[in-house]
């Protein structure tokens, strides 16, 4: 490729004085890099923008090394100096028109090419028609016409740069659309996410472990060994058990405008923290390594995270009054093999039941998983999911934050942020999203209601509440917060009015002058006059406290009132969340099926706090007014609310 296309303009005497800095020179058609003298980055970045900003582009300009000068871990490196460009150019303004804007998003820049021509004025000759019929020409009229022309790879890098593109250019793919037929928008630079690294963890050392993977990381730094295999090896002094593996840093990134995008600092933990009873940590070249301090049995302790060697077995007998009573447990991961039976209470944190649950089992967060099934108990997790993978069965479960899943689910209570069951016959559910396979006489309130299929079952059809925001609560609310804001604005145009009121008095605006000359130190007085002056002072004491008061006084009640702007904004927030999405989907409706508008007034109590009957009987009740949007049996029903 020609690296002086026929429209590029002969040297001028603007581009040969153009002053550029001494690592940047001029040597026979070429621009070249000193290595030696090159400054830092960011100075070349500046002079890159200096050149482009006052008018001017790299003809010739080689890509990748320009990328690598600016934002590479290391300059190209060269005793002649490094290839730049054959020329530093000027970008003529009717060739800048043939550019257009780009269309920028967070990670990639978008051009939409097509064929471009030049508009060039000329001077055409006028006819007229003589007497004789002639065509005589009796003048000139000014005229343009449109030159085919063509785009330039070096041109466009310009116009990117000046556009904040800085980076990341395609300019193989940019090449091949520069002389397109026909128009065709296409990604022409993309930022480079960062390279992530990786978190400090460990690595087995030991087939006794029989672990398959090594432990994860946690976020606060602890290694969660609790979900390996529940088996207790028998282990030899001196084992090697674990060996630290350290983190390694990722790499830097980079934006569509060149600035840098750090990875996340991976995270780390001291191998200490695992060294349970009967192990130690030992050092061998750079690595540190979990040994088995005596023979024994291995004991992984959920609660604490520890790796131990001792001569106990953990017992797998279930939860009830004759082998463990009620468990509170304060590790991070519980796990039942045997049944936690009727009356027994387990709390703790992500717990794991492979039998069946008869008691009550509640989790302050992570997830409860219960492999089996929920029998006549209650499942309550504060901030996480539920999922039974067998049957709920006259049960009650209940997430404050989370979703509940399970198989099928009968005479149960569900409530929940999101409740997803294949079948549910009997139960009653509140949540905002339900998604059901197949429902039978069920009682539903939610916002987004998604059930494959209605059938019949006894006397009771189903009923589904569409849960609706009380909108008027929100507007008593903002016109509350108005009418204090105006208040709080009546009470600060005071306290300014008063501020200016005692600010504008003569000889205090004299005392005011006089100190600041003095604490500037442009005059000095005379024992006299500072006595005066000291004397003045003491006399506009009690206007000077006052005026303080009135300045901190006005200063709080403008943070109240900006507190006022923000809860109103708060409110008109929630006031638009509170009615996004809300709609039902019914498929294969074959069994009675009512559905209704329900506005949950915002005064009211929670409907998650009523007791599982005052609940069923509030989704249940008539309301005044009440207008279906569905009954009967017609196979299908859709509905979405519009705000």
């Amino acid at each position: 490729m020609s690296l002086s296309p026929p429209h590029s303009p002969e040297s001028t005497a603007e581009e040969r004085a153009l002053i550029l800095p001494g690592y940047i020179r001029r040597e026979a058609g070429r621009i070249v890099v000193d290595p030696a003298q090159f400054p830092s980055k960011q100075e070349f970045e500046r002079i890159i923008e200096r050149i482009f900003a006052a008018g001017f582009f790299l003809r010739g300009l080689d890509y990748p090394v320009f990328q690598s000068l600016l934002y590479g871990k290391h300059s190209p490196v060269c005793p002649s100096g490094v290839f730049l460009a054959q020329e530093i150019t000027a970008f003529a303004p009717e060739r800048q028109s043939l550019y257009h804007p780009l269309k920028i998003t967070e990670d990639q820049a978008e051009y939409l090419f097509e064929p471009v021509a030049l508009e060039r004025p000329f001077e055409a000759p006028l006819f007229e028609s003589g007497e004789d019929g002639q065509e005589i020409q009796v003048g000139v009229e000014q005229r343009t016409e449109r030159i085919p022309a063509e785009l330039d790879l070096d041109e466009f890098v310009a116009h990117c740069w000046k556009n904040g593109v800085r980076f990341g250019i395609d300019c193989k793919r940019v090449r091949g659309l520069l002389q397109v037929k026909n128009p065709e928008r296409a990604v022409i630079a993309r930022s480079l996410p960062p390279t992530e690294g990786r978190d400090a963890g460990v690595a087995e050392q030991t087939k006794a472990l029989h672990r398959s993977n090594a432990p994860s990381l946690l976020p606060d730094g602890r290694v969660d060994l609790s979900h390996y295999t529940n088996r207790f090896p028998q282990i030899h002094k001196g084992t090697l058990l674990l060996m630290k593996t350290p983190r390694q840093l990722g790499e830097v990134g980079r934006s569509l405008d060149g600035q840098p995008i750090e990875p996340r600092l991976p995270n780390d933990f001291e191998i200490q923290t695992l060294a349970g009873e009967g192990t130690h940590i030992e050092r061998y070249e750079e690595r540190e390594y979990l040994v088995a301090s005596i023979s024994g049995f291995l004991d992984i302790d959920a609660q604490t995270n520890r790796i131990s060697v001792t001569e106990k077995i953990v017992n797998r007998e279930g939860v009830s009054a004759r082998t463990t009573g009620d468990l509170i447990l304060e590790g991070d991961q519980y796990e039942e093999y045997g049944e936690v039976q009727e009356g027994r209470v387990v709390e703790g944190k992500n717990l794991v039941f492979h039998a069946d649950v008869f008691g009550r089992v509640s989790s302050t967060g992570g997830n409860i998983l219960i492999d089996s099934n929920l029998s006549g108990g209650m499942a309550l997790n504060r901030n996480g999911d539920i999922e039974v993978r067998g049957m709920a069965s006259n049960a009650v479960l209940r997430s404050a934050h989370g979703t509940i899943r399970t198989q099928r689910a009968e005479n149960s209570v569900l409530v929940a942020d999101c409740v997803e069951i294949e079948s549910a016959v009997q139960c009653t559910i509140l949540a905002e999203v339900i998604v059901l396979g197949t429902a039978a006489a069920c009682t539903i309130g939610g916002k987004r209601v998604s059930i494959g299929e209605l059938r019949d079952h006894g006397p009771d059809d189903t009923m589904i509440s569409m849960l609706m925001p009380d909108l008027s609560g929100f507007d008593r609310l903002q016109a509350e917060e108005r009418k204090y804001l105006a208040e709080c604005e009546e009470v600060s145009a005071k306290l300014r009015q008063n501020l200016g009121a005692m600010t504008s008095d003569p000889e205090l605006q004299h005392y005011l002058l006089l100190a600041g000359k003095l604490q500037r130190k442009e005059i000095t007085l005379s024992p006299q006059q500072r006595a005066k002056f000291q004397h003045l002072a003491a006399h506009l004491a009690p206007t000077l406290k006052r005026i303080k008061q009135t300045r901190d006084d006005a200063a709080a009640m403008q943070l109240e009132i900006n507190g006022v702007h923000e809860r109103i904004d708060k409110i008109e927030e929630q006031k638009r969340k509170a009615s996004d999405g809300i709609g039902c989907t019914l498929e294969n409706v074959q069994g009675e099926v009512r559905v209704r508008p329900l506005v949950v007034l915002l005064d009211a109590p929670p409907l998650h706090r009523m007791s599982p009957r005052d609940l069923r009987v509030h989704l249940r009740n008539s309301v005044a007014g009440e207008k279906m949007l569905f009954s009967g049996n017609d196979n299908h029903f859709s509905w979405q609310h519009q705000s």
